[in-house]
């Protein structure tokens, strides 16, 4: 047997993150208005995304970097919470943010979309002081025929 002898010296590390309040969890919260008259189906899904794209460029490609799905509708107006990380707001400037919602019947085979914002009419997700838009409302239509 070995013994280890007093020259050997045990190091611990411990690695703190730079970037731990990059993960700290934001939310953009809000309610969704459906056109007058409209209700949601018996069986809704309502998704709602935090949407980087390019301001005043064709929408060729966006990315997601925060969202919400909701299946069961309790009550309306519905109340929205999409969550996202500071981290994922990197090199995306505040007017490049948007949020776009879309209410689908899933009871209908195929699924059907209802409701919508498309995404060139999405809604500014942040201030122009660049802070996240709280309580806002996101007015909902009923999907352009193709």
């Amino acid at each position: 047997m070995r013994h280890v002898g007093p020259g050997l010296i045990a190091l611990a590390l411990v690695v703190v993150p730079s970037d731990a309040g990059d993960r700290e969890i934001m939310r953009i919260t809000g309610t969704m208005q459906l056109p007058a008259g409209a209700r949601y189906p018996a069986r809704a899904q309502v998704k709602i995304e935090l949407a980087k794209i390019e301001p005043g460029k064709v929408i060729t490609f966006y990315r997601v970097v925060g969202s919400q799905e909701l299946g069961v509708i309790k009550s309306t107006p519905v109340q929205f919470k999409v969550p996202y990380t500071k981290a994922s707001l990197k090199n995306a400037p505040a007017a490049s943010l948007v949020l776009c919602a879309k209410v689908y019947d899933v009871g209908a085979s195929p699924r059907k979309l209802l409701y919508e914002i498309p995404l060139n009419e999405a809604v500014p997700a942040f201030t122009d002081a660049g802070q996240p838009r709280q309580n806002v409302t996101l007015a909902l239509r009923t999907p352009a025929p193709k």
